[in-house]
């Protein structure tokens, strides 16, 4: 099923649902992307469970109203469209990037996480993204524009290892086409937070539920490290590298591996 779920009065996310059975899971995206980031795993994990995507606000299909564009919003988002699709349901929550970053903001509030059995966390940080820095004032000095069809292919090309996006270069294409649906006020206030303000890290001791880590082993936007720091602070928490050679997009470059992965976690970790 594909429609949209209102949320208030100017706001409706779009949302893909798919499948049946338990434990649903329910996915989130990453910066100026949308629900195409998970094509392989709706496509592989809908076989037995039931899946859910949402676009966030200003993404995708999703509406793009005024207001604000961060972390703690498009977290209360997703809460608010998850008790109105999943009203009595449990679930496992994905997040891809800064999808993960709302993740950990979700799996850290006490009210929003009450539901929550399990927590997959790819490609993402606990804290801000200071390797962003450079491209935030970049882009608010105005030297480079987040419309400049060449900064969205360099920004888009740094997501993947080299030699995967060279030989594929019809997933280049489709990204930077997806990102174009998300206006560039948008992605400049949600780059902006995460790189000046995010910060979860204190509170990932709160985390109860399993947790898999997955991160690729030649990323060059998210540095290992912060895999490393979840890994530690998280109690219940496993680590996946994903490689040879992946990049910040390993569900796109290794769907194969990483929902394995995924799954012998669902089967193993999760009741």
């Amino acid at each position: 099923m594909v429609s949209k779920i209102k949320i208030n009065e100017n706001t409706h996310l779009y949302y893909e649902k798919r499948g049946s059975g338990k434990p649903i899971l329910v996915f989130i995206h990453g910066w100026t992307a949308n629900s195409w980031v998970w094509k392989f795993q709706k496509e592989y994990f809908s076989k037995k469970y039931q899946v859910l995507l949402l676009d966030l606000k200003g993404h995708g299909r999703s509406d793009k109203p005024d207001g604000k564009y961060d972390i703690p919003e498009y977290t209360e988002d997703i809460y608010k469209a998850l008790n109105k699709l999943l009203p009595d349901d449990k679930f496992v929550l994905f997040g891809h990037s800064m999808g993960g970053m709302i993740a950990l903001y979700f799996a850290t509030h006490p009210t929003y996480s009450k539901r929550l059995i399990g927590l997959v966390l790819m490609s993402t940080i606990s804290r801000k993204l200071t390797s962003a820095k450079l491209l935030l004032n970049d882009l608010q000095s105005g030297k480079i524009s987040i419309e400049d069809p060449i900064i969205i292919e360099e920004i888009a090309k740094s997501g993947y290892y080299g030699k995967f996006i060279r030989k594929n270069k019809d997933i280049l294409k489709l990204n930077i086409e997806e990102a174009q649906k998300c206006p560039s006020d948008i992605a400049l206030a949600s780059l902006e937070y995460f790189v000046n303000e995010y910060d979860v890290s204190d509170k990932l001791k709160d985390i109860s539920v399993p947790t898999l880590i997955l991160a690729g082993d030649k990323d060059v936007q998210i540095n290992n490290e912060e895999s490393e720091l979840m890994l530690k602070m998280i109690k219940k928490s496993k680590l996946e590298i994903i490689g040879p050679n992946v990049g910040h997009m390993l569900q796109y470059e290794r769907p194969d591996l990483v929902n394995k992965v995924i799954d012998e976690f669902l089967t193993h970790s999760i009741q």
